[in-house]
């Protein structure tokens, strides 16, 4: 239904004019239409509506609509029907649908600045739409002042079309808006989702430098630094989260609870000297011995640095430390991870040792020959680490030789985790001991580099 509001009306306009059927015309003439206009009207297959005195706010839309729609002249600007609208908060499909019928550049700046505030998927496309079809610089220019703080992860790849479709004003501010509002990590997930659907953007190798990101076994690993004065370590904690890793910075209250809801890989306690914070170092490497623990301390006490290193600290670092130290003792626990255990068969022939890396992984290293795999002393304990966690690598860098016994164990391991929905994955396998396992690739996955799975 479409209404027209006329204060004054000529019966013969309406006889003459050529309306589009099925319309209502909204007539507050303060006077009935004569029989002809009925009778035409009727003709034509109209209804009207008659309204005396002041129309509603319904009827009002309906008559802005229809005039914006139909660019109908009337003495009501333009700007005074849009500010009515938005008064009255009129849906954004309705107001976002006469976008394009307007001339005023100012009435759809305002459009675009009501649209935003309830910003959603249909404001979205309503963007993506102009920014591809619009030349005229002031609108772009209000719609990307808007869209720096709408764009967010989730619709980032929506926005990246525009680097192609885009005018040259639109591909340089969305070069622009994309470097300020993002990460450099960030770009590079996107890089690498658009690049596995096929889809290639010279934006991201000729105006992004992914060279200078921090190295990958920093991402997303989780760092929890607990201190009595936590406001000392704001800028160790804004140093690793440059790293992109997760830090959380909190005081020892409750310190069990903020470990099980983060679950942190590394746990950094700051040491005051006194027997309370030496307890909670006692409390924390009992409960989570498969934490890597650094400590860090204003004064070197000698009975507490070889206390705790013995109870399986990593590090013992005085303070002030250095930001650059701290990245390089990360980056050495990170990549070789906290020793759990080590194991030798009873013939010496094999050994192995257990390392945990965060994010229930555990890796296990081979030394010698995988022979002899029934010593129930090893298999006990590899096989309880299987159960417990998500995910187990097999690193064979150092195994030289492969037998029936050891094409067992590793079938068996696969058939633990699998009954356990768990993931199990060998790494660094010579060619020799591949060719011996060729029979069961369908089952073992032989990766390359499985640090690069892990901390993804």
């Amino acid at each position: 239904m479409i209404l027209k509001h006329i204060d004054t009306i000529e019966e013969n306009e309406i006889i003459a004019k050529n309306i589009q059927k099925d319309a209502s015309i909204l007539f507050n003439a303060g006077k009935e239409f004569n029989s002809d206009v009925r009778e035409k009207l009727k003709e034509l297959g109209f209804q009207y509506l008659y309204v005396e005195g002041e129309p509603t706010t319904e009827e009002k839309f309906f008559s802005i609509f229809y005039e914006i729609e139909n660019e109908v002249e009337t003495e009501e600007h333009i700007d005074e029907k849009i500010d009515f609208l938005i008064e009255n908060k009129v849906d954004n499909s309705k107001i976002l649908s006469i976008f394009q019928k307007l001339h005023d550049i100012e009435a759809k700046k305002k459009i675009i600045d009501y649209s935003f505030k309830d910003f959603s998927d249909e404001v979205m496309n309503f963007s993506l739409r102009t920014l591809k079809t619009s030349d005229d610089i002031g609108l772009l220019s209000a719609l990307f002042e808007h869209l720096q703080e709408k764009i967010d992860k989730d619709n980032l790849a929506n926005m990246i079309s525009l680097l192609d479709e885009g005018s040259h004003f639109v591909k340089s501010r969305m070069k622009t808006l994309f470097k300020k509002r993002f990460s450099l990590r960030e770009l590079y997930d996107l890089d690498c989702r658009l690049k596995e659907k096929g889809q290639c953007y010279d934006f991201f190798q000729k105006d992004l430098n992914f060279s200078i990101m921090p190295p990958r076994h920093f991402w997303d690993t989780k760092v929890m630094i607990f201190s009595y004065r936590p406001d000392e370590h704001r800028i160790l904690k804004a140093y690793l989260e440059n790293l992109e890793m997760q830090v959380y910075l909190e005081k020892y209250a409750d310190f069990e609870k903020k470990i099980l809801q983060k679950n942190p890989h590394i746990i950094l306690l700051d040491f005051d000297g006194s027997k309370e914070t030496k307890d909670f170092f006692e409390r924390i490497n009992h409960s989570y011995k498969d934490r890597i623990i650094m400590i860090t301390t204003s004064s070197i006490d000698k009975e507490a640095f070889l206390s705790t290193i013995r109870k399986g600290a990593s590090y013992f670092i005085k303070k002030p430390y250095s930001l650059p130290k701290i990245q390089n003792y990360l980056t050495f626990l990170i990549k070789n991870g906290k020793i759990l255990e080590s194991f030798s068969s009873p013939n010496d022939r094999l050994k192995v040792e257990i390392r945990h890396f965060g994010k229930n992984t555990r890796k296990f290293d081979f030394t010698g020959e995988i022979t002899s795999y029934t010593a129930g002393q090893i298999q006990n304990n590899v096989y309880k680490y299987l159960s417990l966690n998500n995910y187990f690598f097999y690193d064979m860098a150092n195994v030289v030789r492969i037998d029936s016994a050891g094409v067992n164990f590793l079938l068996k391991s696969y058939y633990i985790t699998t009954d356990s929905d768990n993931d199990l994955f060998i790494c660094n396998v010579s060619d020799e001991i591949r060719q011996g396992l060729q029979g069961f690739s369908q089952k073992l996955v032989f990766i390359d580099k499985w640090e690069e799975l892990v901390w993804k």
